[in-house]
């Protein structure tokens, strides 16, 4: 922000005040496609423009995405039409020196062409938006690495579980059929296979329960 201003000081007051006030506003959008939406929405409000669409670049270098304002951007075609007619703005949006999107402007209220100030803002709006659009997909990246962390934490929780209580388990059930086979008398033995039903039956519910909470929701 700070390197806007002094570029742009022929600018009037009130419009370099909303420039800034722009630029606030996009930083402080952390997901990439509410900064798409107010990208489109400020270039009109700021240029006096009725309609304002920014395409995409797509993978294999033609358009991809359109997101407008005060225009149908599903349809192509018809957004063509209205902006590479007569009287129409565009520039570049730059991200680490490719071409990410192209902002056209079309329409401009009150006048049949857009000005020089209106140029001058026009790029520096599309600065502020590279730097916007850098801080969201920073911020995406940073979700998606503590997603992930937090993921590997909690697999190892479950490691810890089954390695831990159902080898216990597992252990316990051996040592309780050695003592069937050892014991001798009939009613030892059939004490001890129930105490061994019951651990086998608390083994299968924990086993439910980690398999609970292995599942994606």
């Amino acid at each position: 922000m700070e390197r806007v201003i002094p570029d742009f000081e022929h600018l009037s007051q009130d419009r370099l005040r909303a420039l800034v006030a722009t630029g606030i506003a996009l930083n402080s959008e952390l997901s990439l496609e509410r900064v798409l939406e107010r990208v489109v929405e400020s270039a009109a409000t700021l240029t006096g423009a009725r309609h304002a669409l920014l395409e995409l670049a797509g993978a294999d270098g033609e358009g991809g995405r359109l997101v407008g304002f005060g225009i149908d951007s599903s349809s192509r075609e018809a957004a063509g039409e209205i902006l590479h007619g007569p009287g129409t703005l565009s520039e570049s949006i730059l991200i680490r020196g490719k071409p990410f999107a192209h902002l056209y402007l079309a329409a401009k209220r009150n006048a049949q062409f857009f000005t020089a100030e209106d140029e001058e803002l026009l790029r520096a709006l599309t600065t502020q938006t590279a730097v916007a659009i850098e801080m969201s997909e920073r911020v995406a990246r940073d979700s998606l690495r503590r997603v992930v962390a937090a993921q590997e934490l909690e697999r190892r929780r479950l490691s810890r579980e089954l390695h831990d209580e159902t080898a216990q388990t597992l252990t316990s059930v051996l040592l309780g059929l050695q003592s069937i086979v050892e014991a001798t008398d009939a009613e030892r033995a059939a004490a001890e296979a129930e105490r061994l039903r019951e651990i086998v039956t608390q083994a299968l519910q924990d086993v439910r329960r980690l398999a609970v909470e292995l599942r994606p929701k």
